[in-house]
């Protein structure tokens, strides 16, 4: 099978090729530019893995959350490939993508939190499945003072993670390991997108879609007279 794999979620843009052949890995630091370097990056990977665009079977998608403008591109691209193509795209959560770097220990469990707004981030939790990362509840924003109670061996990854004594308290745990400069990598997107594929929830170029996890900024009427 003939894969892209893309994610634009940070300032990093994952992008390669996997081919029976190899895999061609053409991941950069683009910064603000993402819009200018992903065709062409895209374009040189397929070119150096020697298949045309034509010969590809699906794009796997990092679908965020991340970057507004980042997941906005990544989305466009993805899509007008796909349906150009005729290919379908396997959506992959990006912070499950962080975590399936650590699937080598299935005692452990991974909370990825990535700075959303003052001190709220987006966060989410995975453990380890099959050697696959699986989330163990819906991925949300929450203040780093309200994170859900846990139990077990956690590492925590993300930026997110400057707010360590708070989410630590308001988790109930310590961490056994903090890595706070983290990125999705192409290797851990191609997993987890062939595991998409593989289940069959791979999905059309137009149910392609970016997951922005927007945060909560006022109340409903009801909410407020509640309170």
């Amino acid at each position: 099978m003939n894969l892209l794999a893309l994610d634009t979620s940070t300032d990093t843009a994952i992008i390669g090729v996997a081919t029976e052949g190899g895999l061609i890995d053409r991941t950069t630091a683009t910064g603000r530019s993402h819009s200018r370097d992903i065709l062409p990056l895209v374009e040189s990977a397929v070119e150096e893995a020697g298949i045309s665009l034509t010969d590809l079977d699906a794009i796997v998608m990092g679908q965020g959350p991340g970057s507004f403008t980042g997941l906005r591109i990544a989305v466009g691209v993805v899509q007008g490939l796909a349906y150009g193509l005729d290919i379908p795209v396997a959506p992959v959560s990006s912070m499950a993508c962080m975590a399936q770097r650590y699937c080598n220990d299935n005692d452990v469990k991974v909370a990825v939190a990535l700075t959303a707004r003052l001190t709220e981030v987006f966060y989410g939790t995975y453990s380890f499945t099959g050697n696959l990362a699986r989330g163990t509840a819906e991925e949300r924003v929450v203040d780093v003072s309200a994170a859900p109670q846990q139990e077990g061996t956690w590492i925590g990854i993300g930026s997110g993670w400057t707010f360590r004594e708070e989410l630590e308290t308001s988790m109930g745990v310590t961490m056994q390991q903090v890595v706070i400069e983290s990125k999705p990598r192409l290797a851990d997107l191609l997993t987890l997108g062939r595991a998409v594929i593989e289940a069959g929830n791979a999905v059309t170029a137009e149910k392609a879609e970016p997951v922005y996890l927007r945060e909560k900024v006022a109340e409903t009427t009801a909410e407020r007279n509640q309170a």
